[in-house]
């Protein structure tokens, strides 16, 4: 016997629900909700036949507003081997990433090690990945910092234009 999987989804915009659809997810691609444009918070919470719950929110974000920098490793072996990767945000003044700039991001490497390569992810790019700026896509892009031979701070700055400079300081052992 068939039994198809059906699925409750309720719709908000600005925490006020546009209504309950059931999804029929073996028979219907999606589901749609003719509803205008509005600031803020979008929220799609869907029911499960097991009773359990999921959602998927998203928000509207400003203009970028700073720059953060997150290293996947904050300490590197002085071998000039070790690497860590630099993820660069651009947050509005919410601390949302802002996903439509595409930003020029220039970078500076002072102290025990180096500027290895950046990168953003985006196949369109030609912007070389073994200089020292590169355009945000998505609202990020990425610089790979190498340690030198010899212990000590290295840190990476990221600049763009009419945003406050952000650093942060990695250590070569």
């Amino acid at each position: 016997m068939f039994i198809p999987m059906l699925l409750m989804w309720n719709f908000f915009i600005n925490s006020k629900s546009k209504g309950k659809k059931h999804w029929n997810i073996q028979n219907e691609a999606f589901l749609v909700w003719k509803v205008p444009y509005e600031r803020g918070s979008i929220e799609a919470i869907g029911t499960l036949p097991s009773g359990e719950n999921v959602t998927y929110k998203i928000q509207t974000t400003g203009e970028p507003e700073k720059i953060v920098l997150i290293p996947d490793k904050k300490s590197l072996k002085a071998q000039q081997q070790d690497i860590t990767y630099v993820e660069i945000q651009l947050l509005d003044a919410n601390n949302n990433l802002v996903p439509f700039t595409d930003d020029i991001i220039d970078f500076e490497v002072t102290g025990a090690g180096k500027l290895l390569a950046v990168g953003n992810g985006n196949q369109d790019s030609h912007t070389p990945f073994y200089g020292n700026r590169m355009e945000a896509f998505h609202g990020k892009c990425l610089a790979i910092v190498q340690a030198g031979s010899n212990s000590g701070k290295i840190t990476l700055t990221a600049k763009s234009d009419g945003l406050q400079p952000a650093s942060v300081e990695i250590v070569a052992k």
